[in-house]
């Protein structure tokens, strides 16, 4: 009965966080719904199974193989756009009675129809995710984009997410994903040299 505030710049790797976190849950029986308001469900599928293959495009066989392993294991909310908040609890408390889903992830925080000046809105929203979470013994992830900074180098911090302080009082938990990309270059630099040497 917790959730999570997950937050970093684009292109960090918070969602692929989750995606290891959630077949992690899946291979201990846990299911999950995702409400990725940002991406179709038929792609969260594709990077799911890439992850849980291991292989951007799998074979055929080992493909079918993963989906039947993932079947029952996760279920989406079916909206790409804004999404009233209310509406995505609303299905959450649904997956959660009827196929006993436990955990849960808002990607993204943005994508719940709040307006971002309206910081009386947005401690009744997270006010609602910790009666939800309490009520269901459930856990929510809640995707929470930084404000822009100047350039990626630096890592964010909770202090730098867009929207009401509340939104990081109110999680019991702010996981910070951050992507070095300066030494991930460094790194790819030097695999290419010894590949050509």
């Amino acid at each position: 009965n917790e959730w999570t505030a997950v937050t970093g710049a684009n292109g960090s790797g918070k969602t692929q966080l989750l995606g290891f976190l959630l077949m992690h849950l899946w291979k201990m029986g846990h299911a999950s719904c995702i409400a990725s308001m940002e991406v179709h469900p038929r792609k969260a599928i594709e990077h799911l199974l890439a992850q849980a293959t291991g292989e951007k495009r799998p074979a055929k066989a080992k493909a079918l193989a993963a989906i039947d392993w993932m079947r029952g294991g996760f279920w989406f909310y079916d909206r790409v756009g804004i999404a009233d908040w209310k509406d995505v609890l609303a299905a959450f408390k649904y997956a959660y009675r009827r196929y006993g889903v436990r955990f849960f992830v808002i990607d993204s925080w943005m994508k719940l129809g709040i307006d971002p000046e309206d910081l009386k809105i947005q401690g009744v929203v997270c006010n609602g995710i910790s009666d939800f979470v309490a009520e269901h013994d459930t856990h929510v992830f809640v995707v929470a984009h930084p404000r822009k900074g100047k350039d990626e180098e630096r890592p964010v911090g909770k202090m730098d997410i867009k929207g009401s302080g509340q939104l990081t009082d109110e999680a019991h938990n702010v996981w910070v994903v951050w992507r070095n990309k300066a030494k991930e270059k460094k790194l790819e630099i030097e695999i290419n040299n010894k590949r050509s040497d």
